[in-house]
């Protein structure tokens, strides 16, 4: 399955939830995600892996990548709900620390924010977003 993804941008931070594949087809989707989160968010950005059916080295490299663009924007990334262990090379990386939650539900309360966005939010997902009447 080609990545998809589905944006949620609340005024304190944003979630990135993704579906499918992340490796060398996926990495352009993604690359094309972070920037339409920078634009329209502010805030720690949580990446939501909990439908990720794999992630090669190459898909790991973007989220370096990812962590490298937001830091320079002023924002942070976190990951929620690895698909498998989480590789060496992202938590110690040397570049931007990149926090790490077992699962969405995690990364919030880590935040102090409920699980449904009280206020204003907005979404936004990509054509294949494989959930398309719930937001996660």
């Amino acid at each position: 399955m080609q990545l998809q993804w589905h944006y949620e941008s609340r005024p304190d931070l944003g979630i990135l939830a993704l579906a499918g594949s992340l490796g060398a087809k996926g990495a352009p989707r993604l690359h094309g995600a972070t920037g339409w989160a920078l634009y329209h968010g502010a805030g720690p950005l949580i990446m939501d892996l909990a439908a990720v059916t794999e992630w090669t080295t190459l898909g790991q490299g973007e989220i370096i990548r990812t962590a490298l663009r937001l830091s320079e924007a002023g924002r942070t990334l976190e990951i929620a709900a690895a698909p498998g262990p989480v590789p060496a090379f992202i938590s110690t990386s040397g570049q931007p620390a990149i926090t790490v939650h077992a699962d969405l539900a995690a990364a919030l309360a880590a935040h102090g924010a409920p699980a449904e966005p009280t206020g204003e939010f907005r979404e936004w997902r990509s054509g294949g977003w494989p959930h398309p009447n719930t937001r996660f």
